[in-house]
């Protein structure tokens, strides 16, 4: 984690997660050094952020839409016996090949945190944050980009959202045109 000095293996302590509004929400009077393992090495950890820093919405990465994403990876590799990590690594999710864009050091500030922030809030919690997903897509996916076809090649060609509440940019459903 930025400015942490977090060494691979070591436990996340309350001093590396000071600063952070919904730490202190959630271990007020936790008087226990370490409050987190999260039994992961500091690498995979830091390759899980920045794949979800690299998928998140740009410059406006939200904790909890970071923890949509990763709980998606979850439900993939729960669905298939594997890990989060290993669903990331494992070719065809965007974030993960551009995950060192969390690194740069003109990556969004907001965003990197709620890239760690919301990594642990997936990791620490039994929450679904993607409300059972197997798939997520960004505002790209609201209408048309200069930087990508989501709209095009995902909504246009047919849609259908099985729940009113996740169709948030008001599109509704779009027929595919394919007759099965």
């Amino acid at each position: 984690m930025e400015g942490s000095g977090l060494k691979e293996g070591e436990k996340i302590t309350k001093e590396h997660l000071k600063g952070m509004d919904w730490f202190a929400d959630n271990h007020v009077g936790s008087t226990d050094p370490v409050v987190i393992d999260l039994k992961i090495k500091h690498a995979d950890f830091k390759d899980l952020a920045g794949t979800l820093y690299a998928e998140g919405t740009a410059g406006k990465l939200s904790a909890e839409e970071a923890a949509g994403i990763y709980s998606v990876l979850e439900n993939r590799a729960e669905a298939g016996k594997s890990t989060p990590l290993a669903i990331a690594k494992g070719g065809g999710v965007y974030g993960y090949a551009h995950r060192k864009k969390i690194d740069d050091p003109l990556a969004h500030r907001g965003s990197k945190q709620n890239a760690y922030k919301g990594l642990i809030m997936g990791m620490t919690s039994d929450k679904d944050y993607s409300g059972g997903g197997f798939f997520w897509h960004g505002e790209d996916f609201g209408g048309p980009r200069s930087y990508s076809r989501a709209h095009q090649d995902y909504y246009k060609v047919g849609f259908r959202f099985t729940n009113p509440s996740h169709d948030i940019w008001n599109l509704g459903d779009v027929k595919s045109g394919k007759s099965n």
